[in-house]
């Protein structure tokens, strides 16, 4: 049995916890991709993030880091930083609620957490993902985003699909009719459940 992510259903209300600039990009690293991809993958991918993350300064972009998990993301962070001319904001130690509302009034989100690709897709902000497991292609897929997905191998191809995000987000957003079908499945397998309770 498949389920539905049901934080889709939940849409923050309040504004974002801390005061940034509108119309900014967030980047959202994940440590499983340096312990959990093969070794030409996890050792490109602080050069991969350094690099597009520099390519989204020269275009002007306001770039924003979170860290949507704990530590381990916070320390690949900083360590990307010190990679950095400039190092960027970290914001961290949020809620899930905080982080929701962050990544929903973002323009574009680069994630490598699965989650953060789930509320980036089911608020309708342009997502694209790097992946260290075959879940995300299959969220991509739910959404109508297959060519979402950013390979980390191919920084010319990656920032070609960056560059597409910001110039059509609706191409690279959740397409017509999938987010309501997920929220709709997402109340048919809550109906379930308190049925059988």
């Amino acid at each position: 049995t498949i389920c539905p992510d049901f934080t889709c259903l939940h849409y923050p209300k309040d504004s974002a916890p801390i005061q940034i600039p509108k119309d900014y990009v967030l980047i959202i690293p994940n440590s499983r991709m340096m312990d959990q991809t093969s070794d030409e993958v996890s050792t490109n991918y602080l050069l991969f993030l350094k690099t597009i993350t520099e390519h989204l300064s020269n275009l002007g972009e306001n770039v924003y880091f979170l860290n949507h998990e704990g530590v381990d993301d916070e320390r690949l962070l900083l360590e990307l930083n010190l990679m950095l001319h400039k190092p960027l904001p970290i914001i961290t130690k949020q809620t899930g609620i905080d982080i929701k509302k962050l990544i929903m009034d973002s323009k574009l989100l680069i994630t490598a957490r699965f989650h953060g690709a789930v509320s980036g897709l089911t608020q309708g902000v342009p997502t694209l993902c790097t992946s260290w497991s075959h879940k995300y292609q299959e969220l991509l897929s739910e959404h109508q985003c297959a060519d979402n997905m950013l390979d980390i191998l191919d920084i010319d191809g990656s920032i070609k699909t960056i560059n597409g995000a910001l110039t059509n987000p609706a191409k690279y957003s959740s397409k017509e009719g999938c987010i309501e079908q997920i929220e709709s499945d997402v109340k048919n397998m809550w109906k379930e459940i308190f049925e059988i309770i």
